[in-house]
């Protein structure tokens, strides 16, 4: 069986979960791989995959650390979300994740 949640107003984060391996997360966003990587280490799954760009490009999804640092990819025509939408993301993909995986269900 599989779960299908549409995370955020605009949909910026989509979730497809199983009733086991693996979690499957897909943001509308170009993810740079520490967000990536934290939403795996997060995720109660053994094996979880992350893809960005998923059906629509919304732009760069930069932790607010990347943020601070600047570069191209923080200007506004590139990066269309705010300095603070990576841990938000996160939280919700992560915390969704645990609520769909059977171990965790209930709970």
């Amino acid at each position: 069986m599989f779960t299908y949640q549409t995370l955020g107003p605009a949909g910026e984060a989509r979730l497809l979960a199983a009733d086991k391996d693996p979690g499957i997360a897909a943001l509308l966003f170009e993810v740079f791989v520490e967000i990536g990587f934290e939403i795996q280490e997060r995720s109660p799954f053994e094996d979880t995959f992350v893809f960005g760009l998923a059906n629509r490009g919304l732009g760069y999804l930069l932790s607010p650390r990347l943020h601070a640092l600047g570069s191209y990819e923080t200007w506004l025509t590139v990066a269309h979300a705010e300095v603070a939408a990576s841990p938000k993301l996160v939280e919700k993909l992560t915390e969704r994740l645990r609520r769909t995986h059977p171990d965790t269900v209930g709970k």
